[in-house]
This record gives structure tokens, C-alpha cells and sequence, in this order.
């Protein structure tokens, strides 16, 4: 084997991690192909060539010394403006720690006091933002895709909800592909299996309703965050220093905007996560990056954290909610973790423990962020919308009488009345809490008849008005009320705008009791945000690719671990394996995978 010296840039084993710079010495390696890279054992080197801009490494657990040392080579050569450094993740969880750990890098060294930070972002927020800044047309967000098929079909919120992730999925795995085309491929699987004709008519309906969602965005002028990811306007960018960091699987349509992406770098690592040595990368993208760019990956190699595992089995959910928060409470008071912000409670389904982790954590003390619920301001309004649409029945108008984000002074006025009313046998009726309001006196019936005055707008279009009308009746029915939302809640006005994007898509009209399920959908959505500090509360496959500290798997029990993926109404899993769609095994093994990584990559 000979070996000589050569000027060119190289990536070196130390210990157990790999660093870069210095003179390199290059090795005829067999199977070491020009454009590949290759890892040799303590002291010998990684080479690629001198113009190569494009760095892909599989990280095993324990790689995050590593991926912090690889980071700061990459910046070594940028003074204080980071804006033309890039780092690309799956999740906000990994964007919200790049960020952090980007500030202590610089603090470490001696660089933190004043400096431009680089841009962090998940590809469709990166997206989505070159389709605001440069688009010609308008971004729908994803939350709004059910109403709008909704409003354009007529079916129900749950079947409508549906036929988006059916849309969304097919235009992930079919990007720029007329629908009729889609079509065609999907029936021509559906033959070659043997489906029942039954289920092909769903789909094809299916189908039909795409086709139409489509027309109507195109018509008005809009575009939803699937298609942002067409890679237009990637052109537009100057990257120095691009980091992909976390990515396992992705979807055909972000292998082409990836493929676009990487070229726009001066220098491209990329970083993907493996479970274990036994990981095959299956239906990982390093496939897609070798036979795109032509290059290998690095194989890096770490030494698995030695940590203490432990295994606590919990009489009921609470129980074992109560538990995490006073093993975490606890290390924090001692000093033994005080970093709560790189602290994960992952459960395999969050949704039955939301509320409960909400009650629990915040019961001890313990600050948390997590995919939360609608402001209860949010709620009340809601109530109103509901109290209209049904003529004033007692417990929803009484709720909406008795909140404390209505400052009108004729509800402070008839307030203390409401539980006498409620307890009197009201059912509902503006008569009747008229007539049980004139039982107090007419100064009170004086405020009912006031009240219900302000509210006659709404009321008289609740059966059938444009989305823009309503908006607008809102408005002016809580402007009245004087309507305040509570300190940490999203601007009421910016939430509302949403319903004339929905009537200029679908240009329908709709009833009260309709909007007001619209407007509950676009709450939930709303407070789907992870500001602020704390343990971050999460579900699993939104956790990929992370390197947490201290790890709390809960919820693991027979049914939820390992889960089955939800049913699919208009793909049977044959169809979906046959198209290269995620089904049943897929699940599966990316679960157990995403399981491996995090129990092996976590210190306690």
C-alpha cells in the first residue's frame, strides 16, 4: 500500500471523533473509488477531491462532539456575518438547538458579542419563505387545505381532512405531475392487484377532488406549502456553508429540491443519523445524494455513550406523568441536570397526554414547551359563534356571558344574574333570557336587549353568508363586546383574515355553525407553536434525528409501541407498498429505527 503527501483539504480521525485541516496523506484504498469517501482507522485520513463542495457522513449515537467540531471548522473562516450559513433539519426541535448551540460555539469562543446568526430552518420554512419573498403567487398554509377542500366539496371536516393528506402525500410522491397522470398510475396498480372496484371509485373521486383543488388555487391565485417545494426560486440564494443536518427519509418532492439546493453552496455537509451499526439506510436519502452527486459517505465512527438506563412501569398514565416531573424537578434542585431545554419527554401518540402533561408540569413547576391547545379566549369566542348559530342555548351563552375577555358593560352588568338564570330551567331563546333578565328588573332586560342589539349582524346572516361577510360581522361583534385576548395569545384580527382566503379559493358561501367549525380548525392550528424554555414534550417521529440529553420514553405500552399507522380510506396497503407510498413495514421499521437511535443517542 503506498502512501504520499498532497496539499489538499482532508477530515482526520482524533479519537473517536473526526476533525478538519492539516497537511493529509492520501491511500490507494481498495474499492476506493474517485469521488468517494472512505474512513480509515486512528490517525489515517478521509480525502476528497479539492473541488468537491459536498460532505455526506453517517453519524452514528454519539456523534455530537463530532457534528459540533464539523460545524465549527465549517464556520472557522467567517467573521461575525453568519447570514450566508444555512442549516436545514427535519424538525423544530432541531432548528431551536442548532440556534443555541450556534451561540455557545461563538461564546466559546470569544466571538458571541455582536454577529449576524446564520438562517436555521426546516426545508418547507425555507421554501415557503422563497415562495413569500419572490413568488408572484399567494401561500396557502397547510392548516387551511382541509377547509378549502371542504368548502369546495361539501363533505364533512373529517373527510376533508382526508382527502388533504391523501393530496398532500401524492403531491410529495408525485411532484409537478398532472393529476390525470397520478391517476392513470394509480388505477393501473389497483388493476394489476386485484382491489375491489368499490375502493377504486373512492380514489378516483379522490382524485377528481384534487383536480379540482388544484384549478381552484390556480384560479385565485394561490399556491399550498407541497407545491412551495418546487425549488423556483432556489436560484436566488448564496450559501457559503449549507448543513443538512438530521435527515433519514425524505419525500421525492424534497429530493428535488434538495438536489437544486446543494449546488447553491460553496460547502454542503450533510449529516444523516443512523440507529446503529446494524442500520441498512434502507430508505435512507444517502442513496439518493450517492447516485445524484456521485459521492460515498463517510462512515464516522463514536464510541456509544455509557449511561444509565432505567425502566419504570407506572399504574396509570398520571401516575407516570407525575413521576417524569419529579425525577426532572428533582435533578434540576440538586444539580445534577439543569439543562432542561435539551431534556425530551417523547411519547409514541402525545395527543391522550396533552392535557395531562399540561396539568402535571405545571403543577410542580416544571417549564415545558409542546404542541399546545387554543387560547381559552379562543374558546369563548367560539361559544358566542356557537350561541348564535343555535338560538342562544342556556350553557353556551351562559359560558360566553360569564368570560372574562368580554369587557362590555352591559355583559358586567348581567353577570352575576347568569347561575340564578341557568338554574331557573332556561333551555335557550333570546325571549327567554329576556323574560328571565326582566324578572331582575328593566334596567336588566335594558342590558339584554343591548347585548342581543350588537350581536343582530351575525345573527341575521347565520344561515347562509361569504366567508368575507362573516369575517367582517366578527369583527364588528367582538369590536363591540370589546373583546380582549389573553397575553400569549396570537392576533384574533391575522386568525379571522384566514376565512377570506377560504372564500376566494372556493367562492362559496356558508352557514354560522359551518364557519365556526373552520374557525375551531384554524385555532387548533394556531397553537401549534414551541416558543419559550423548558423540557420539550414531544411525539416520536417528530423527535428524529435529535441528540437529547436527558430522555423520558413514555406512554410505551402494548397498541402504541410499536403503533401501526393510521388506516388509509383510500389506499389499501398493497396499493401503497406497490407505489412506493409509506405502508405498513415502512412504518415499522423507520419506528424502530427512530426507537434505536434515541435510546442509544440519549445520556440518561
Amino acid at each position: 500500500m503506498r502512501l504520499f503527501k498532497i496539499p489538499l483539504r482532508a477530515v482526520f480521525q482524533r479519537g473517536n471523533y473526526i476533525r478538519a485541516g492539516g497537511d493529509i496523506i492520501k491511500r490507494n484504498y481498495p474499492n476506493h473509488t474517485a469521488g468517494s469517501l472512505a474512513l480509515f482507522s486512528f490517525g489515517s485520513p478521509i480525502i476528497y477531491p479539492k473541488d468537491m463542495a459536498i460532505e455526506l457522513y453517517l453519524c452514528p449515537p454519539g456523534s455530537k462532539e463530532f457534528k459540533l467540531n464539523l460545524f465549527r471548522d465549517a464556520i472557522s473562516g467567517i467573521d461575525r456575518d453568519y447570514s450566508r450559513v444555512y442549516y436545514i433539519a427535519p424538525s423544530r426541535h432541531m432548528t431551536d438547538a442548532f440556534k443555541n448551540t450556534f451561540h455557545n460555539v461563538l461564546a466559546a469562543d470569544g466571538k458571541s458579542k455582536c454577529y449576524i446568526p446564520p438562517k436555521a430552518s426546516t426545508l418547507k420554512e425555507l421554501s415557503r419563505g422563497l415562495i413569500s419573498s419572490y413568488g408572484d403567487k399567494r401561500l396557502l398554509p397547510k392548516y387551511l387545505v382541509p377547509p378549502v377542500i371542504s368548502g369546495l366539496t361539501g363533505c364533512g371536516a373529517g373527510h376533508a381532512a382526508i382527502l388533504a393528506g391523501f393530496i398532500g402525500e401524492i403531491k410529495n410522491h408525485y411532484p409537478d405531475a398532472p393529476p390525470e397522470n397520478i391517476e392513470s398510475t394509480i388505477k393501473d396498480a389497483f388493476l394489476k392487484l386485484g382491489i375491489h372496484e368499490d375502493v377504486i371509485s373512492r380514489t378516483e373521486e379522490a382524485m377528481k377532488t384534487f383536480a379540482q383543488y388544484k384549478d381552484a388555487l390556480s384560479a385565485s391565485g394561490f399556491i399550498d406549502s407541497e407545491d412551495a417545494l418546487n425549488g423556483d426560486f432556489v436560484n436566488r440564494l448564496s450559501i457559503d456553508v449549507l448543513l443538512l443536518d438530521g435527515f433519514y427519509e425524505i419525500t421525492r418532492a424534497e429530493e428535488s429540491f434538495i438536489k437544486d439546493l446543494i449546488p447553491r453552496a460553496k460547502r454542503a455537509i450533510l449529516t444523516v443519523p443512523k440507529s446503529d451499526a446494524d442500520d441498512d439506510l434502507k430508505f435512507c436519502y444517502s442513496h439518493f445524494i450517492k447516485r445524484q452527486f456521485g459521492i460515498g459517505a463517510v462512515a464516522v465512527t463514536s464510541q456509544k455513550p455509557d449511561y444509565e438506563r432505567s425502566y419504570y412501569p407506572a399504574p396509570s398514565m398520571e401516575d407516570e406523568l407525575e413521576g417524569i416531573a419529579r425525577h426532572i424537578k428533582s435533578n434540576f434542585i440538586s444539580g445534577k441536570q439543569r439543562d432542561l431545554d435539551n431534556t425530551y419527554v417523547i411519547f409514541p401518540d402525545p395527543s391522550p397526554y396533552k392535557d395531562m402533561a399540561e396539568r402535571v408540569f405545571k403543577r410542580y413547576g416544571v417549564p415545558f414547551r409542546a404542541h399546545g391547545k387554543p387560547d381559552r379566549s379562543y374558546i369563548d369566542v367560539l361559544g358566542l359563534l356557537g350561541s348564535v348559530s343555535d338560538g342562544y342555548p342556556r350553557l353556551s351563552f351562559a359560558r360566553f356571558l360569564t368570560s372574562p375577555f368580554f369587557g362590555d358593560k352591559n355583559i358586567e352588568h348581567i353577570r352575576p344574574l347568569v347561575p340564578k338564570i341557568c338554574l331557573s330551567g332556561l333551555i335557550k331563546g333570546k325571549e327567554s333570557w329576556l323574560n328571565a333578565l326582566s324578572k331582575a328588573g328593566p334596567a336588566f332586560r335594558k342590558s339584554g336587549e343591548r347585548l342581543f342589539k350588537k350581536l343582530l349582524p351575525l345573527e341575521s346572516i347565520k344561515g347562509n353568508a361569504s366567508y368575507a361577510d362573516f369575517h367582517k360581522s366578527i369583527e364588528e361583534a367582538l369590536s363591540g363586546l370589546e373583546f380582549k385576548s389573553s397575553n400569549d395569545a396570537s392576533d384574533i384580527s391575522g386568525l379571522l383574515g384566514q376565512l377570506d382566503r377560504i372564500g376566494e379559493i372556493t367562492g362559496r358561501e356558508t352557514g354560522l355553525r359551518d364557519l365556526a367549525d373552520v374557525l375551531r380548525h384554524i385555532f387548533d392550528a394556531s397553537s401549534g407553536g414551541l416558543g419559550g424554555e423548558g423540557v420539550r414534550i414531544t411525539g416520536l417521529f417528530e423527535s428524529r434525528g435529535i441528540d437529547p440529553g436527558p430522555l423520558y420514553l413514555a406512554g410505551i405500552k402494548d397498541g402504541d409501541m410499536p403503533a401501526r399507522p393510521e388506516i388509509d380510506y383510500l389506499l389499501p396497503d398493497r396499493v401503497r407498498n406497490a407505489l412506493g407510498l409509506m405502508d405498513m413495514g415502512r412504518h415499522l421499521h423507520l419506528q424502530e429505527r427512530i426507537f434505536k437511535r434515541l435510546t442509544a443517542s440519549a445520556n440518561k
